[in-house]
């Protein structure tokens, strides 16, 4: 089964069929992995990256390609564990609920919005700073955006994140829609879906678009 700690970090464990004292890790950034090497799992899986030097922690690795998408680097990483059923197709599901909720906020928009609808998504989470984008760029790219077309600009973020977009909504005159903090992760996944362009710098929304 696999699973995810964070965007950049995915680790897999063995299927729950194997015997439970069997430990297994996939993991990126240095501290899970260091954590795992000094808890003596005895299964470590992970990349070999030029330039890294985390692969001698690991008692299994892989060498890292750059010339197709990651998704097959994974698959062959987890098929290191146990062998898979390779489904490349990344698809997240829809709720009702989800829906709704993107449904509620599409509405805010008015009754006769512009058809044209972008997502924007200033920051990268608590810990994401060095990867995002001034405020006052995106706040450009909005006012040139309303320059060139109708659009309805809809200004998203986690609850950690809610000063950015009022701040941003500031910036471009409280033209966008903000829904900074106040969407679930189902209903950010639907409005996505119903969007024509996501901007956002390397974070989880970049992700489902």
């Amino acid at each position: 089964r696999a699973c995810s700690a964070s965007a950049s970090a995915p680790h897999f464990a063995l299927p729950s069929a194997q015997p439970s004292h069997v430990q297994a890790s996939c993991l990126e950034r240095a501290r899970p992995m260091a954590v795992a090497a000094f808890a003596g799992a005895p299964v470590r899986i992970g990349f070999e990256v030029p330039g890294q030097f985390r692969a001698a922690a690991f008692t299994r690795t892989l060498a890292k390609t750059y010339d197709r998408h990651e998704l097959e680097d994974f698959f062959d990483l987890a098929a290191l564990l146990h062998p898979l059923d390779r489904d490349s197709r990344l698809e997240l599901p829809l709720t009702p609920t989800g829906e709704e909720e993107a449904a509620r906020w599409l509405e805010r928009l008015g009754k006769n919005p512009p058809s044209f609808t972008v997502i924007v998504h200033p920051g990268c989470g608590g810990d994401g700073t060095p990867r995002e984008w001034p405020l006052e760029n995106y706040a450009v790219l909005i006012h040139w955006l309303f320059s060139r077309r109708p659009t309805s600009v809809i200004l998203t973020g986690g609850p950690e994140e809610t000063a950015k977009t009022m701040r941003l909504n500031k910036l471009v005159g409280g033209k966008a829609l903000d829904a900074g903090g106040q969407l679930s992760w189902m209903g950010t996944i639907a409005l996505v879906r119903k969007a024509n362009l996501v901007i956002s710098g390397n974070t989880g929304i970049m992700h489902i678009a």
